[in-house]
């Protein structure tokens, strides 16, 4: 069973390696998104996440308005480009450890955020048509048919 793409979060703040700490937060905070994709010139080269904050930075102690995010932040997002399928998204996202992967073009420019909470969204959805068409069968005439 496949399950499309359907959640992929557009709209999440673009940030640069020298945006503080406390910048990406407050850019967080205003677009209700826990991560915040940060760039260096035209490429996307990290996240910064909620996890980053509360694990590199306040665990750490460190002073989220003088720290740039290029220090702490996840590094070498994990990419998909074009269609993929959720399950294996979900899936590569669960080898690697990540919470959020980047959608790119086929020419490797960055089009979205994908969360293992909109994957898992895609897969359930997925889940009830399927669960949906199996119960109309066993209910049609069809199967009743056959199985008497």
């Amino acid at each position: 069973m496949e399950a499309a793409i359907r959640h992929i979060s557009r709209n999440v703040p673009v940030v640069t390696l020298d945006t503080t700490v406390q910048e990406a937060a407050e850019r967080m905070k205003q677009s209700h998104c826990g991560v915040v994709v940060v760039f260096d010139w035209w490429s996307a080269v990290g996240l910064f996440s909620e996890h980053d904050l509360m694990e590199r930075v306040i665990s750490e102690r460190l002073n989220p308005i003088k720290t740039p995010v290029s220090e702490v932040m996840s590094g070498k997002p994990l990419t998909v480009a074009g269609m993929v399928d959720a399950h294996e998204a979900l899936s590569l996202m669960r080898q690697q450890h990540e919470r959020f992967l980047l959608l790119v073009s086929p020419e490797g420019d960055y089009e979205g955020v994908i969360s293992t909470e909109d994957l898992l969204e895609d897969c359930n959805e997925a889940l009830a048509v399927e669960n949906r068409d199996l119960s109309s069968f066993v209910r049609s005439d069809q199967f009743t048919s056959k199985a008497g």
